[in-house]
């Protein structure tokens, strides 16, 4: 019989050669993420023109924190984004399920190690002309070598929070015909309460209280803050701690999801 792990490692492995087959892509891809970048920069450049920097609940914010910050981020995402919502609708709606369920392995692992390939293929065309750009902008701003340690297990962290997020909407699809509008909802409350692109230092307070309470802030804000050593080390163990137990939630809120998923697909099908 063959080891599961050997099933998992080669899954992995095809992504990688799946991937790196679309090297226009990859290559498109590249383009537009330093376009948006320069567009992000630009916007902060125009935002901090009349002043240095502005008073905070988390101190002060200059424009170098911010342009440091959008490069980060945009790095970031590259790892972050996933279509796993897609993979799910597709397998549902062309009955490709049924085959993923006959299989002595774990869907939600299958998925994942293919999520681990692609990210090694962008990393290896992406990271590195992104992260030398980068370099470039920021003048080579790094934290010491703890919060970047730290910065780069919460980075881990953001990527599995981010990915059982979409493998629970995307499980949806055994009750909706199509859950694009589920996905563009979740992308948007990404965009607003995660920090990706505003950072939630300049939300009200309010509005950044709540934030304790949801998963999103832990994908990018969390990681970020670290790594700008804009949090003390007992603040990043709260926040790390907050990660992990985002994680459990919904690593069992998925589990149970599918296996309620399955009882309804064999409803369907009898």
């Amino acid at each position: 019989m063959i080891p599961k792990t050997y099933f998992y490692f080669t899954v992995l492995k095809n992504a990688v050669h799946k991937s790196l087959a679309y090297r226009a892509d990859i290559l498109l891809t590249l383009f537009f993420r330093i376009l948006r970048l320069v567009l992000q920069i630009s916007f902060w450049n125009g935002v901090f023109d009349e002043i240095n920097q502005y008073s905070t609940f988390q101190g002060k914010i200059s424009l170098q924190d911010m342009i440091v910050y959008s490069v980060v981020s945009s790095v970031m995402t590259l790892v972050i984004d996933n279509d796993i919502i897609d993979q799910l609708q597709e397998k549902v709606r062309t009955g490709e399920i049924a085959t993923d369920l006959i299989k002595p392995v774990n869907l939600k692992a299958c998925l994942f190690c293919d999520l681990v390939g692609k990210k090694s293929s962008i990393a290896l065309f992406l990271l590195l002309p992104y992260l030398t750009m980068g370099m470039m902008i920021v003048g080579g701003h790094f934290p010491c070598w703890q919060n970047l340690i730290l910065s780069l297990i919460a980075v881990g962290n953001g990527v599995v929070i981010f990915f059982l997020m979409t493998y629970l909407v995307g499980l949806l699809s055994f009750w909706f015909f199509s859950v694009g509008h589920l996905k563009m909802l979740l992308n948007a409350l990404m965009a607003v309460l995660s920090g990706s692109m505003v950072p939630l230092w300049f939300f009200p307070e309010f509005l950044y209280d709540l934030s304790h309470f949801l998963p999103f802030k832990s994908v990018y804000f969390v990681p970020l803050s670290i790594f700008m050593e804009k949090v003390s080390l007992l603040e990043t163990g709260w926040f790390m701690s907050q990660q992990f137990l985002w994680i459990g939630i919904l690593w069992t809120g998925s589990y149970f999801m599918w296996n309620i998923s399955i009882k309804k697909l064999v409803v369907q099908g009898g």
